[in-house]
C-alpha cells in the first residue's frame, strides 16, 4: 500500500518491523527486496531474497531479485568482473531454459550483455524471445526500446506498426519516438501512422 502512494521508505520500515516480528514471512521478504531494489540499496534486497529462497519451496522468485540485485549492484559500482559475469549469465542462462516462458531471466540476461558491451548478443537474445509465442509482446516492446536507445529509428517505427493487432502499444511507441526525436523523418512518418490507427 505504502508502495503504491511513493512512500517506499516508510513500506520499508512497515516490512522490518513485520520481519522483525515474524522472520520468516517470505512474502514480505520478498516484497522488501523489492523495494530496497527500487531504492538502489542493491546489498540489503540482495540479502533479503536470499533469506527468502531459503523460506519459499519455489524459490524462483526470489532468486531472480537476488540476481537481479547482485547485477546492479554490480554494475552500478563498477565491479562487474569477468567472472561475476560468468557466474551471472550461467545462472540467467539456466533459469531462463527452466521458465522459457517468463521474460525477466530474458531481460537480465539482456541487461548483463548490455553492461558488457555485448549489443550483438543482447539484440539476438531479444529477437529470439520476439520469435517465441509467449515472449514475443515483451521482447518486441524490448526491442523496440533497445533500437530508440540506439537511434535506429526507422527500425522502431516498424516495429511498431507490427504491433498493429494491439493499437495501444503500437500507439504508445510511436509517441516515444515522436517525444524522442520531434524534428526528424521517423517522428513525421510515427505522426502519419498514429493518423491512420485513430
Amino acid at each position: 500500500a505504502y508502495a503504491g502512494a511513493g512512500f517506499a521508505e516508510s513500506a520499508v520500515a512497515t516490512y522490518q518491523r513485520a520481519l522483525q516480528l515474524q522472520p520468516h514471512l517470505a512474502a514480505a521478504r520478498l516484497e522488501l527486496a523489492r523495494l530496497l531494489l527500487d531504492l538502489g540499496r542493491f546489498d540489503e534486497a540482495e540479502q533479503h531474497a536470499a533469506a527468502a529462497m531459503a523460506d519459499l519451496q519455489d524459490n524462483y522468485p526470489a532468486e531472480l531479485l537476488r540476481l537481479d540485485a547482485a547485477l546492479r549492484r554490480a554494475i552500478v559500482s563498477r565491479t562487474l568482473s569477468p567472472e561475476l559475469r560468468q557466474q551471472l549469465r550461467s545462472r540467467l542462462e539456466a533459469l531462463r531454459k527452466a521458465h522459457p516462458d517468463d521474460f525477466r531471466p530474458v531481460r537480465l540476461l539482456v541487461d548483463l550483455l548490455m553492461s558488457a558491451d555485448q549489443a550483438d548478443d543482447a539484440f539476438a537474445i531479444l529477437r529470439a524471445a520476439a520469435g517465441q509465442k509467449s515472449l514475443h509482446k515483451p521482447a518486441s516492446l524490448a526491442l523496440i526500446d533497445w533500437r530508440i536507445a540506439r537511434n535506429r529509428l526507422a527500425e522502431a517505427r516498424q516495429a511498431a506498426e507490427q504491433l498493429g493487432k494491439d493499437p495501444d502499444l503500437a500507439r504508445y511507441y510511436l509517441q516515444q519516438i515522436i517525444q524522442c526525436f520531434p524534428d526528424s523523418p521517423q517522428a513525421m512518418a510515427a505522426r502519419q501512422r498514429l493518423a491512420h490507427l485513430s
